[in-house]
C-alpha cells in the first residue's frame, strides 16, 4: 500500500509538472526580428496662389542610413513638381493655370526595408485683392519699374479696404516688422526666393505669410526669435516657410548654439495657424501663449 502511494504521489508530481512545461511552451512568445519600417510626415491639403509656388516640406525618419528613393506618383498636368531626394525632403509645386478641382500628389518613398506613401490634395486658385510685386531696396533699379520696396507697399495697403496680395522677388529682406495691417497675403513669385532675417507682427489680422525663408545666424539667444506675434493680433497664418538658424549646424560648438540659434515661431496672437513648415536648427520650435 505505501509503495503505491509512493508511485501516485511521483505520478502527479511529474503530470504536474509536464503540464507546467505544457503551459510555458504554449505562452512563450516567438521573437520576430522586425526592420525598422519606413515612416513619413503626413502632409495635410492647402493652397497655392497663381503666380506663386509652394514647397511642402516632409520628413522620413531613416535610422538605417538606407537610401530612400522617392516617386511622385501622380500629380496634375498643369503643376511642375521638383523632387528633392533627403532625409528631410521637400516638394516644389508651381501651377501653371488655375485647375477646377483640387489634384492629387502623391508620393512614393521606398527602401529595402518597404514602402510608404504621402498623398495630399492641392487647390489652385486666383490671388485676390489689390495685387503688388515687390523688391528689396538693394535690388530696385531703372530696370524693374514694376516693382516697389515692400515698405511703400505695406503702408499703401494699411489704407486699403480691400485685400492685397504681394509677390515678393528674390533678395534678403532682413530684418522686418509688420505693424497695423490687415487681410494681407506675402507669397514668392515663380522661382523667388524671399529670405528674411526675422518677422515681427505687431497689431494685424487676417495675414498670410507663405513659402518664406526665415533665417540668420547673428548673434540671438534664447530669447530671440524668427517670427514673433504679439497678443493684439489674431489669424495669423505662417506656412510652407522655412525656418531656421542656418543649413548646416555638424560643425557647430556649445556656444556657437547659444550664441547663433533663436527660437522659431512665438505666437501671443489668437486663431493662428502653423502648417507645413520646416523649423530647424533652433533653440524651440513653436511657442504658443494665445488661444
Amino acid at each position: 500500500m505505501l509503495r503505491f502511494s509512493f508511485f501516485i504521489t511521483l505520478l502527479l508530481i511529474f503530470g504536474i509538472g509536464c503540464k507546467n512545461d505544457v503551459k510555458q511552451k504554449k505562452h512563450t512568445p516567438v521573437l520576430e526580428k522586425k526592420e525598422p519600417k519606413l515612416l513619413q510626415s503626413e502632409i495635410k491639403n492647402q493652397e497655392i496662389i497663381l503666380g506663386s509656388y509652394i514647397n511642402t516640406y516632409f520628413v522620413t525618419p531613416n535610422p538605417t542610413n538606407t537610401d530612400i528613393q522617392f516617386t511622385v506618383i501622380k500629380k496634375d498636368s498643369c503643376t511642375q513638381a521638383f523632387l528633392q531626394n533627403r532625409g528631410i525632403s521637400n516638394i516644389i509645386l508651381a501651377p501653371t493655370q488655375i485647375t477646377d478641382n483640387e489634384f492629387i500628389t502623391n508620393i512614393l518613398g521606398q527602401n529595402k526595408y518597404g514602402k510608404s506613401r504621402i498623398i495630399f490634395d492641392t487647390k489652385v486658385i486666383q490671388p485676390i485683392g489689390d495685387l503688388y510685386y515687390a523688391l528689396p531696396v538693394n535690388r530696385m533699379t531703372n530696370q524693374t519699374p514694376q516693382y516697389e520696396s515692400l515698405t511703400t507697399i505695406l503702408k499703401r495697403a494699411a489704407h486699403s479696404s480691400s485685400h492685397t496680395t504681394i509677390f515678393l522677388g528674390s533678395g534678403d529682406y532682413g530684418s522686418f516688422t509688420l505693424s497695423n495691417n490687415k487681410n494681407l497675403t506675402l507669397v514668392p513669385m515663380l522661382e523667388a526666393t524671399p529670405t528674411f532675417t526675422n518677422i515681427q507682427i505687431s497689431n494685424c489680422t487676417n495675414i498670410t505669410l507663405q513659402g518664406l525663408t526665415v533665417s540668420s545666424i547673428n548673434p540671438k539667444g534664447k530669447r530671440s526669435y524668427y517670427i514673433e506675434i504679439d497678443s493684439s493680433s489674431s489669424k495669423i497664418s505662417i506656412k510652407n516657410c522655412l525656418i531656421q538658424a542656418a543649413n548646416k549646424t555638424e560643425s557647430w560648438e556649445p556656444l556657437d548654439w547659444a550664441n547663433k540659434a533663436a527660437n522659431g515661431i512665438y505666437s501671443f496672437g489668437s486663431n493662428c495657424l502653423f502648417q507645413q513648415n520646416l523649423i530647424r536648427n533652433i533653440h524651440h520650435g513653436i511657442e504658443t501663449k494665445g488661444n
